[in-house]
C-alpha cells in the first residue's frame, strides 16, 4: 500500500519496485531495509560462516595427525612411482648399453 495525498492504494502490479538481490538479508526482523546497509546481519553471516569453515579445517587438521604421517594409500602410491622410475632407469640404461642413443 502507497499513501497518495487522499487515500492508501495499492500500486499495479508493473510499478512495484524489485527486490535486489543483496537485500535478502534485509528483513525487519534484522532491523534496517535500506539497501545492503544491514551490516550487521553482514558481519553475523561472515562470523557465522568463518567459524564453520575454520571448524571444517580443525577436523581436517586433526585427521591428518591422527593418520600420521603416511597412509596405505599413499605407501602404495609412493612404491608404484619408485618402481616406474626405476623400470624408466632400466630401460635408459640397457639403450645407452646397446648404444642406441648417445649421452
Amino acid at each position: 500500500m502507497r499513501a497518495t495525498s487522499s487515500l492508501l492504494m495499492r500500486m499495479p502490479k508493473a510499478r512495484r519496485p524489485r527486490e535486489r538481490p543483496f537485500e535478502i538479508f534485509n528483513t525487519r526482523d534484522f532491523g534496517f531495509n535500506e539497501g545492503s546497509q544491514n551490516l550487521g546481519m553482514w558481519a553475523l553471516m561472515a562470523a557465522f560462516v568463518t567459524s564453520m569453515m575454520g571448524f571444517e579445517l580443525y577436523q581436517m587438521w586433526q585427521r591428518i595427525l591422527a593418520r600420521g604421517d603416511t597412509c596405505p594409500a599413499c605407501e602404495a602410491a609412493r612404491k608404484h612411482y619408485q618402481q616406474r622410475v626405476k623400470n624408466k632407469e632400466f630401460e635408459m640404461s640397457e639403450l645407452l648399453r646397446r648404444g642406441r642413443i648417445a649421452e
